[in-house]
């Protein structure tokens, strides 16, 4: 092992406070007010690591507990639909201004399961919980944090520069 990748020994109280006075971490040798950097970091673990020589080719049951030799995907997109990644207002990118505030009527509510039949119009989005399925009208999901609801206007009000979402934004898209 890395020497400086050993975990500290806890009956060295005296090297303990040595490291800590010399502002060092004892576990990776960087300061002690900051972060090692992310290439130090890497390279201190590739440091330690060995890429496996030894390819198995085994049965799905047999593989528990085992490190792919290769990416394996799957020849369909599984849902077979676009889906939301998140709660929030699924709307057309085209509609939301980057320069001001955008009022969209909301028009329906959209749940995993239960996709949204009905047509939009510009100005328009629905309401979209995770997994739902994003109407095709739609290219975007603002999340629900940074979206004001007046539920008796059945208006979302997003703000710039907070929200600019561009088509495929934070849903998950499969091929069409």
């Amino acid at each position: 092992m890395h020497p400086t990748l050993q975990p500290p020994h806890l009956d060295q109280d005296q090297d303990q406070e040595t490291d800590q006075a010399s502002g060092q971490h004892q576990c990776c040798g960087g300061p002690a007010t900051g972060l090692l950097p992310l290439a130090q970091g890497q390279a201190k673990i590739l440091d330690e690591i060995e890429p496996l020589q030894q390819q198995l080719r085994l049965d799905l049951r047999a593989a528990q507990n085992r490190v792919l030799a290769q990416d394996v995907t799957s020849p369909i997109n599984v849902p077979a639909y676009n889906n939301s990644a998140m709660d929030g207002y699924a709307v057309a990118s085209a509609d939301i201004n980057p320069d001001t505030e955008t009022r969209l009527q909301v028009v329906a509510s959209v749940l995993a399961g239960h996709p949204f039949s009905g047509e939009l119009l510009p100005g328009q989005c629905v309401k979209i919980m995770t997994g739902a399925q994003i109407p095709d009208q739609l290219d975007s999901v603002i999340i629900k944090e940074v979206c004001h609801c007046a539920k008796h206007l059945k208006q979302a009000k997003f703000t710039t520069p907070t929200v600019t979402p561009s088509p495929r934004c934070s849903s998950r898209w499969g091929s069409r």
